[in-house]
């Protein structure tokens, strides 16, 4: 690890040069290469500063760290910098997303990769993440013992990758890139927002606004984090029963529908698909926090579990195809995330790991992080975030927090402190209606209000936009559904008689038809034609024919296999499902007609 380290550093020299933080030079910028600012149609300069590896300590270690920019299109009046979230996350990844979506043409936008990702000192495990490792680059719960040994072993900087360091490095670098009559506001986003709270603690005096959006307060642990979630499901549940369209059909209480759900699951129901309580729990809680899937098909899926007919058994399946092609980027670090998550946002106090397992039976919607990290809680070789730990800053600058109704990751109720303490007359907090975690790509109303605050950060910024926000409606569209589903029926109930004839056709009644005629055709039609050939000969065809239908059963148990993974490999939709499964029917029936002639073949050749 070392060696590799050693030369991706020297390949860093020759591509960009290092410049050493406490030299008078100014940064070197050059075109970043292989950033994928193409795809979104911006500029960007990359660069590599050398630090300290602990601010403060002349012992001689030191880090690289990896920064990004993407300058003003027209006349610079302002900075940005971007704290990116996790903790894991690699704002070199998300900037030129940031770019598309402030369309501020007198902003430059400035970013720097966490220590311990990206592109600054990436902490990872690469036998537990590789490709062909068990769960290819997620690290299972049985990987992270041997990771833990491998970071032990390889990695002596991990006392410098912490939350502290990483917010000195921005105090220093905005130093650097400070340009006088321009403004310098720094923005987090989720565990961004966290960071942004220490370099608070560090700097109050340096920046001239702070903007914080998916707010997450320095006395928040991921102890909360699944509880927290289900929180935010079960209000989402209520929501649909007091809509008229969602109530039809998970009734007035959808939450005792999706409990119901859930127990029916652990009783069998929708097994042929593999559906579990805990896998169940595991796929509605990562629907309900990624972006791809809007909340209003929640209620949608957990109907679809509920009633697990063919269709809703397609569409489960497309589903997962869709769930499982996202992945984090190469940039991001589950490993740095652990690494601050239980060092830092992890209290001492923390129930035990066994606790946190059954309490999630309890729960209607979960990503079990809270369970998975209380695994290796008591192993990780945490580092002291003393003193700043817990604590708020003690700032009262300009300030525009920006929280949704319906964040998964932190329930509205649970910044109650933080609004408290934050609550300066340039200090504005915003919720914005039904919207998840981080907002500002949700609306163009959060982006004017992001707007406003950054041309007049000394100033309240217009809100009023706030009310016009689209509300949460439990109606999808033709094009989400058949992205996320398969097919435009967001809720499955249009489903024809012939189409579900031709599928049950194709997949039960001809299995049933041969496996009896199998049998049937063996023992009389077979019979029968031997004993005039032999003169009346009365040999039993039954050994060969139990063979058979060993060979059917096996058949039929390959074509239910196949029932399984060609769903997740071919999309769903009206056509193709059928179509595939007329296909897979003519195998079968081939198969069967096959073992019928093979019976009087088989027969005929020992008579």
């Amino acid at each position: 690890m070392t060696a590799v380290l050693t030369s991706w550093i020297a390949a860093a020299v020759l591509a960009v040069g290092i410049v050493q933080s406490d030299s008078t030079t100014a940064i070197l910028w050059v075109q970043c290469e292989g950033e994928g600012d193409a795809a979104v149609g911006t500029d960007a300069d990359c660069a590599f500063v050398e630090m300290p590896l602990l601010h403060g300590r002349s012992d001689g270690r030191t880090i690289i760290v990896a920064v990004k920019r993407i300058l003003a299109s027209n006349e610079s009046r302002r900075q940005l910098w971007f704290l990116d979230g996790g903790p894991g996350d690699a704002g070199r990844a998300s900037l030129g997303r940031l770019a598309t979506v402030l369309a501020d043409p007198h902003l430059d936008l400035y970013t720097a990769d966490h220590r311990g990702v990206g592109g600054t000192a990436l902490l990872s495990c690469p036998d537990q993440e590789a490709p062909d490792s068990p769960d290819g680059r997620e690290i299972t719960s049985v990987e992270w013992a041997a990771c833990i040994d491998h970071i032990r072993a390889t990695r002596p900087d991990l006392d410098g990758l912490t939350a502290t360091e990483t917010a000195r490095d921005l105090g220093r670098l905005i130093e650097l890139t400070r340009e006088p009559g321009k403004r310098v506001f720094v923005m987090g986003a989720s565990y961004g927002t966290f960071l942004a709270n220490r370099y608070l603690q560090l700097f109050p005096n340096q920046p001239d606004g702070v903007i914080l959006d998916g707010i997450v307060p320095p006395d928040w642990s991921f102890v909360e984090f699944d509880a927290g979630l289900d929180r935010t499901g079960r209000r989402l549940l209520a929501r649909c029963g007091r809509d008229p369209d969602c109530a039809a059909h998970l009734t007035s209480d959808p939450e005792a529908f999706a409990e119901d759900v859930l127990r029916r699951l652990g009783d069998g129901h929708c097994g042929q698909i593999g559906l579990t309580a805990s896998l169940t729990r595991l796929i509605l809680g990562i629907s309900l926090m990624i972006d791809r899937i809007p909340l209003a098909y929640i209620p949608p899926l957990i109907e679809r579990i509920g009633r697990c007919e063919w269709q809703d058994q397609m569409a489960i399946l497309h589903l997962f195809r869709v769930l499982n092609g996202l992945s984090e980027p190469a940039s991001h670090s589950p490993v740095l995330q652990r690494h601050v998550a239980l060092s830092e946002l992890w209290h001492d106090d923390a129930p035990p790991s066994e606790a946190l397992e059954r309490a999630l039976e309890d729960y209607v919607m979960t990503t079990e992080v809270s369970a998975s990290f209380s695994r290796t809680a008591d192993s990780w070789p945490t580092y002291d975030p003393s003193p700043y730990d817990g604590a708020f800053a003690d700032y009262d600058g300009p300030m525009l927090m920006m929280h949704g109704s319906m964040d998964p990751t932190m329930p509205v109720e649970r910044l109650t402190e933080l609004r408290s303490v934050f609550s300066a007359p340039n200090q504005t907090f915003v919720v914005v209606p039904d919207a998840g975690h981080v907002v500002v790509s949700d609306s163009e109303c959060a982006q004017s209000i992001y707007l406003a605050f950054l041309d007049a950060p000394q100033l309240v910024p217009d809100t009023t936009c706030i009310r016009s926000v689209p509300r949460l409606e439990f109606a999808g569209n033709d094009s989400t559904s058949v992205a996320l589903f398969g097919t435009a029926d967001m809720w499955g109930d249009q489903v024809g008689v012939v189409r579900t004839f031709l599928f049950h056709l194709a997949y039960r009644y001809q299995a049933l038809l041969f496996g009896i005629a199998v049998p049937i055709v063996g023992v009389f039609g077979v019979r029968r034609r031997i004993a005039r050939s032999t003169g009346g000969a009365n040999r039993r065809p039954y050994g060969i024919i139990a063979v058979s239908l060993g060979i059917w059963l096996l058949s039929c148990a390959g074509f239910w296999f196949a029932a399984f993974v060609l769903p997740l490999l071919l999309p769903y939709n009206a056509a193709s499902t059928v179509a595939m499964v007329m296909g897979v029917a003519l195998l079968h029936v081939a198969v069967g007609c096959w073992l019928i002639r093979w019976i009087g073949a088989r027969y005929a050749s020992v008579v």
